[in-house]
């Protein structure tokens, strides 16, 4: 994960305290803890707008079937490196 080790001894609570953190970070997978969390997975988009967004839903192609049930909403579903819908 892009420069991960440096970035977690912080603990950021969002993609764009990463960026802040670490300008020159790219988009890729970071993990998050968001205030009282113990951390998680999310897609960090780096480039679009100036950065800094934490991806909650991806479509790329359409490959992934998004006609799932609440429960599966509510977990998340697809790969963060690819389509998905982040859940939690």
């Amino acid at each position: 994960m892009p420069n991960e080790s440096k970035i977690q001894t912080r603990k950021p609570g969002d993609c764009k305290e990463i960026l802040n953190f670490e300008p020159n970070s790219s988009s890729g997978v970071y993990t998050i803890f968001p205030e009282g969390s113990v951390g998680y997975s999310v897609f960090c988009d780096m480039t679009t707008q100036g950065g800094g967004w934490t991806v909650i839903q991806r479509r790329i192609n359409g490959v992934l079937n998004f006609d799932k049930t609440w429960q599966e909403y509510k977990d998340g579903f697809g790969d963060l490196r690819g389509e998905h819908w982040i859940g939690k």
